[in-house]
């Protein structure tokens, strides 16, 4: 595994929040929380705590109609990850493929067969190069 993560090699781009909107017309656009579990209609919750569903760009507490409790909220808690919804996703995918192949080795296999507990640490060690300490706790909760 490369230093720095699975997506160490990728373009730096700015820290910031995803872009979340609401059903409402008209609604202000929201920044989503960077970790947390999708509702029955694919919605999470915002810095503000409003349920919107994600759309594909940054939020910008800049742009006509932000949100401007998500944009206090931003101002003073600035996030440590860049946006790379798509990139990040297919990266841990992989490293969940990886593992569950790992773990579903039996005794007869010419690899090496680790402990379920290992290879879920070692999971946790190379998304932690990914996103933050939120998803990799969910993570761990599901697997489990």
């Amino acid at each position: 595994m490369q230093s720095g993560g699975p997506t160490a090699h990728l373009i730096h781009r700015a820290p910031g929040y995803e872009a979340g909107q609401t059903s409402i017309v008209g609604a202000p656009t929201h920044a989503m929380r960077p970790a947390g579990i999708s509702d029955k209609r694919g919605r999470r919750l915002t810095l503000c705590g409003t349920l919107a569903f994600p759309v594909a760009r940054n939020y910008s507490d800049l742009a006509p109609g932000a949100c401007l409790t998500c944009a206090a909220v931003q101002t003073v808690r600035p996030s440590a990850q860049p946006v790379r919804l798509s990139a990040d996703l297919a990266a841990v995918r992989s490293l969940i493929d990886q593992a569950a192949i790992e773990a579903s080795r039996s005794e007869r296999s010419e690899h090496p067969v680790r402990p379920a507990g290992e290879i879920l640490y070692d999971l946790i060690e190379r998304v932690a190069g990914i996103t933050d300490v939120n998803v990799i706790a969910q993570m761990a909760e599901a697997a489990a």
